[in-house]
């Protein structure tokens, strides 16, 4: 039993559930139950159900060794009802056959954000249709799947299963699948207890085999008739007679008609047969799932050499041992035989007894590199304070690895009250919440870990105290610059991290530089953060987090600063990077500020392309950028008057955020949902949100694509009493002088913009147009567009009357041909409360791309064809084709074929 770790997979798998069992010296071959099996291998599952001790592991093990096709094989048990780490073995089992296959799969269950259901189970079917091979996979002690999300991804599969693959389940009782449509389909071939009994004959060989042939065929009859066919029934019964070796003696005892009776009769007779450190032996290590002999000496306390004298004694005795490895290494006991004995053990030690062995076991584990199984051990023993170490001695590797969801179950199994008074445990908590973006929640946590250090400072060396408190510093500098906007903190929280932190925290350390630059450009110290930036992206060693981090925070920067020339070419530049090195984080990050710059260029379709790229890995990295780039998304579909896209993207994206419970964007989504309802023409519910939004309720960052203020300025310009536009005006010049004194030179553009259109709400045409001009001459070098467009039509008079004044003609020329490429649709409602033009008849009609798509659908292409074909991403793809299909009222590619047809829009 080894943890293993290939190219993209995840750690802390134990290869012995991997390993197909191997068939004991006493295997009784059943050609005529193979024979079935390889009869109806076209069906998409074997389903092997029966109680304990009916064979069905000996059989599916004898059945895949000797088919045709490779197979690969899952022991499960109690401890993998978690749909990550049971999807984990599921995916390397496959990998045992075909080394390089599911590697999507795989780097998804180490995202930041826990993809879908949905995600997940279509994510690994392709990746199954996509093998070279066929394969069948083996499922055995299914019984112990009890988790709802587990039971509804094989379901899944199962339901568009790729021929490719067999699926074969072992199981005490019937899963929770669709089995009576699969039955009815003819999609699954069933084997149960009646099929799986000995018969007269495979009785008297089994039972030859087991007793040296000491037994005569009236006994033989009657263990036959007793057991009715039970494999188990019969091995005990051997094991009894090869210990009395006197039949009848041993026949006059065996009466009873239940198994439950003659299982504890017989194990009885078996147990109390053995010498008493046998029985000793057997007792203990009952609490084992798996064992070897130097564990079995850590949970027993004898010599080493007796463990192997014993275990060597009970693989001769065929006493329920199953070889776990094909060096005969780790063995387990047969599930009913260990049931019986941990209730002997039970029955015989007291609480304490049995917490001292599971203790052992859990110590001899978690030295051994096997922590899950050493904290369930831990945890059996009711021994917290071992449990609590072990999580905190291994959660800076499992955060280093990326290993988020085996942490998170880790401190799951945790009561909540240790955690919170165990700085470690803490801090890794603190992370797992960045890594998801829950920043408000991470800075209550950070609160909570620093009272807890300080209060338990003399427990830590001095070595620990400041790694914590780097790690502390570290995660402090991101909570005061977007959180709090405390920039003189987010800067000496970094600097304090960076000279805690170890150079090998290259995480840590990369997002400490980041904040830290991102500080000193706010406080304006410009050159000191490009310098730091700079030399962390030409730092010669190879890809790391630092890269990545200063690749991001360089680019933000220069979008603060208003210098997009430079963005563009370090954008460019990272892209590159991003494209060499083929690392999803980097390519999400790429993508997500080229979106950016391209969308405030008015450069819409480049910019649709970036972040369709990051929807495409919005997994792959933390929710920021999957949540912005879909904000972006939904403004362009509004920019082009493609409303119902919008809104759908808008819903998903709500759906997504309650589903990932990170509250803190939904003030973000209200914002660009009221947005909405003003391009709609429903002022009323556009109002309703601007006299109701808390100005207190969302710190608006440097990282926010929408900016509920300024949507709120827009829609009191366009409803709002002249009371309300007065109370706004005087809001977004506090806003304007607290963004020039961060030198935000972007945000200080869209409330100059904003300023303007609220002065001219108000009348002050002069104040309204020397607002403007400010923005504009602040603006041009940079050649921001969308900051202006953004903002309504009702600039486009102003702008005009600038023109006049000729200020900067060619610049303001750009700004108002990019207004007359606005779709009449997406009009603003005017000072008046005039409802925007906007047509319902526009969600029955497709677009150019969406004609596009349709017609390549038409023509056979698969999606990644399709994107292939026109140069976009899959995901926009994806999202075209839900948008035909609505507009169709279908519900698939096929149905929307058939209606484009029907209608003519397609050739018959």
């Amino acid at each position: 039993m080894t943890s293993t770790r290939e190219e993209g997979q995840p750690t802390l798998l134990l290869k012995t559930k991997l390993h197909m069992p191997r068939l004991s010296g006493g295997f009784i071959p059943r050609p005529h139950l193979v024979e079935r099996l390889n009869r109806n291998l076209d069906r998409k599952l074997t389903l092997i159900s029966a109680p304990a001790g009916y064979g069905k592991t000996t059989l599916m093990a004898a059945w895949l060794a000797s088919c045709e096709r490779p197979a690969g094989w899952l022991s499960l048990d109690k401890n993998d009802n978690d749909l990550i780490l049971f999807l984990s073995y599921f995916a390397t089992a496959i990998r045992s056959v075909f080394p390089h296959s599911c590697t999507d799969t795989l780097e998804l269950l180490r995202s930041p954000q826990t993809p879908t259901l949905d995600y997940l189970a279509g994510t690994l079917t392709n990746e199954i249709d996509d093998l070279p091979g066929s394969i069948m996979l083996a499922l055995d002690d299914y019984h112990f799947i009890s988790e709802k999300a587990i039971q509804q991804l094989i379901a899944r599969l199962i339901d568009y299963q790729p021929a490719s693959l067999h699926l074969v389940i072992a199981t005490r009782s019937d899963p929770l699948l669709p089995l009576p449509r699969l039955r009815a389909d003819r999609q699954m071939f069933e084997l149960r207890s009646e099929d799986l009994r000995f018969s007269a004959e495979e009785a008297a060989q089994f039972l030859s085999y087991a007793t040296d042939g000491a037994i005569d065929h009236d006994t033989t009859v009657t263990i036959n008739q007793h057991t009715e066919g039970w494999v188990a029934g019969m091995q005990l019964a051997a094991l009894s007679i090869q210990r009395t070796r006197d039949q009848a003696a041993f026949l006059e005892g065996f009466r009873g008609d239940t198994d439950e009776f003659v299982l504890e009769y017989l194990v009885n007779e078996v147990l109390m047969g053995q010498p008493t450190e046998v029985q000793q032996f057997l007792l203990k290590t009952a609490i084992l799932e798996r064992f070897c002999a130097d564990l079995c000496d850590a949970v027993t306390g004898q010599h080493p050499d007796q463990e192997l004298t014993i275990l060597e004694e009970l693989k001769r005795a065929n006493l329920f041992l199953i070889p776990l490895d094909e060096k005969g290494g780790w063995f387990r006991y047969h599930h009913l035989f260990q049931q019986m004995l941990l209730g002997k053990l039970i029955s015989q030690k007291s609480h304490a007894e049995i917490a001292d062995v599971h203790l052992s076991a859990s110590r001899w584990l978690g030295a051994h590199g096997y922590i899950e199984e050493a904290l369930h051990h831990a945890l059996e023993a009711k021994n917290i304070q071992t449990a609590a170490e072990l999580v905190e001695d291994n959660s800076q590797n499992l955060l280093n690895r990326l290993e988020r969801h085996t942490l998170e179950r880790w401190l799951s199994m945790l009561p909540e009250e240790v955690i919170w008074v165990r700085p470690k445990l803490l801090v890794a908590q603190a992370w797992l919440l960045y890594r998801q973006w829950h920043l408000k929640a991470m800075d209550t946590v950070l609160g909570r870990t620093i009272a807890a250090l300080e209060a338990n400072e003399e427990t830590f060396t001095s070595g620990e105290k400041r790694f914590l408190w780097g790690q502390i510093h570290t995660l402090r500098s991101a909570t005061f610059n977007i959180i709090h906007n405390d920039f003189q903190g987010s800067l000496e929280a970094a600097e304090q991290a960076l000279q805690s932190l170890p150079l090998t925290e290259r995480g840590a350390r990369s997002i400490a530089l980041a904040f830290y630059a991102l500080a000193q450009q706010a406080m304006g110290e410009k050159n000191t953060a490009v310098r730091l930036l700079e030399e962390a992206i030409h730092d010669p060693s190879h890809l790391s987090p630092s890269h990545i981090q200063a690749f991001l925070g360089l680019s933000f920067h220069q979008l603060i600063a208003g210098e997009l020339s430079q963005m563009r070419q370090t954008t460019q530049n990272f892209l590159v990077f991003a494209a060499e090195n083929k690392n999803a984080n980097a390519i999400v990050a790429a993508n997500w500020v080229s979106g950016l710059l391209n969308y405030e260029w008015n450069d819409l379709d480049a910019a649709e392309h970036h972040f369709s790229i990051v929807m495409d890995h919005r997994y792959s990295s933390n929710f920021a950028a999957a949540f912005n780039s879909m904000l972006g998304l939904a403004r362009i579909n509004q920019v082009h008057g493609e409303l119902g896209n919008a809104q759908v993207i808008i819903d998903d994206m709500r759906s997504e955020t309650l589903r990932l419970n990170n509250p803190d964007h939904l003030p973000l989504l209200d914002s660009i949902q009221a947005y909405q309802w003003l391009l709609k023409g429903d002022l009323a519910s556009a109002l309703r949100w601007a006299r109701s939004y808390n100005l207190d309720e969302l710190h608006e960052s440097f990282l926010h694509f929408e900016l509920p203020s300024l949507t709120r300025a827009r829609i009191l310009v366009s409803g709002g009493t002249k009371s309300e536009l007065q109370v706004m005006q005087q809001e977004l010049q506090e806003n304007l002088i607290a963004a020039k004194g961060r030198h935000f030179t972007q945000r200080v553009i869209q409330i100059l913009a904003h300023l303007a259109l609220v002065h001219q709400g108000l009348g002050s045409l002069e104040a309204a147009l020397e607002t403007l001009k400010a923005a504009v001459l602040l603006a041009q070098p940079g050649g921001f567009m969308r900051s202006f467009v953004d903002t309504g039509s009702s600039l486009v008079p102003l702008f005009q009357q600038l023109q006049k004044r000729n200020i900067t003609p060619d610049y303001l020329s750009q700004i108002l041909a990019a207004f007359d490429a606005v779709p009449p649709t997406y009009t603003l409602l005017d000072s008046g409360g005039k409802p925007a033009s906007f047509e319902s008849e526009i969600l029955d009609i497709l677009t150019r791309r969406e004609e596009e798509i349709l017609r390549l659908m038409g023509d056979g292409l698969t999606n990644q064809e399709i994107a292939n074909e026109l140069v976009i991403s899959l995901y926009t793809v994806k999202r075209h084709a839900t948008n035909i299909y609505h507009k169709l009222s279908v519900t698939n590619r096929r149905g929307a074929i058939r209606k484009a047809r029907q209608l003519g829009m397609l050739p018959s």
